[in-house]
């Protein structure tokens, strides 16, 4: 997309615009959605509920960072901002604020994984 403002603030047919002029849609690439967003996943082409498993996406993305087998591009800037905003409190859960360049980022890697594509 031209601007990294996040899927949030795109309405369902700018998306599904913007992927087709990319050519996106010239290749079987699933596009992975909040699975809270049921209605709208099924108007957005290609649309599949995500593996939203938090603590096991953020497990398998800091493991591939720690192996030194993932990096945020700098182009990349709302990850980038967000991506210190994830903590974990006294409890040792994970706290989520102001986090939805980061979802969008695990929903992609870790539901590709959990279908079976290898990231290497």
């Amino acid at each position: 997309m031209v601007a990294d403002h996040g899927g949030y603030n795109v309405t369902t047919r700018s998306f599904n615009e913007e992927l087709r002029d990319r050519g996106w849609f010239d290749h079987d690439l699933p596009v992975y959605c909040d699975p809270a967003g049921s209605e709208r996943i099924l108007e957005i082409t290609g649309g599949e509920k995500a593996n939203n498993s938090v603590e096991a996406g953020i497990d398998f993305i800091i493991t591939k960072m720690e192996r030194g087998e993932f990096f945020v591009s700098s182009e990349c800037s709302g990850v980038l901002s967000e991506i210190w905003d994830y903590s974990r409190d006294e409890d040792d859960e994970i706290v989520k604020v102001n986090d939805h360049h980061m979802d969008a980022m695990r929903y992609g890697i870790f539901s590709a994984v959990s279908r079976g594509v290898v990231m290497t």
